[in-house]
């Protein structure tokens, strides 16, 4: 599995801000990570980075995972209105349970890329 940092980021990510906002907090992204996601479900709520759901349905993995404390849509670029994980985008990101963890760049997990 991955340990999370501080920020339930992949310490391998790269943590960018997405810009202007409405909201006090500022809203990030961090990039080049590794999220295993399900439709329902964020990266910190699987085992694979130390949570302990059991997964429910497909998994994904994402590079890019998005937070803000109000919401991503705070960002004036991005939303997360993306109806499943494989067509999120940077502006139209995926969010499993709700709009303040949000993902992009996802593939559907095979066996061989178990995490």
């Amino acid at each position: 599995g991955i340990v999370l940092d501080h920020n339930d980021a992949d310490p391998a990510s790269t943590k960018t801000s997405l810009g202007s906002h409405d909201s006090p907090y500022e809203v990030y992204e961090y990039v080049g990570g590794r999220y295993v996601i399900t439709a329902t479900q964020r990266h910190t709520k699987l085992p694979f980075t130390g949570g302990s759901d059991a997964p429910v349905g497909t998994l994904y993995l994402c590079t890019v995972s998005a937070h803000g404390s109000w919401g991503v849509h705070q960002a004036h670029c991005c939303d997360c209105t993306a109806s499943d994980p494989l067509s999120a985008s940077r502006t139209s990101m995926y969010g499993p349970s709700g709009g303040y963890t949000c993902y992009y760049d996802c593939t559907e997990c095979t066996e061989a890329m178990s995490p």
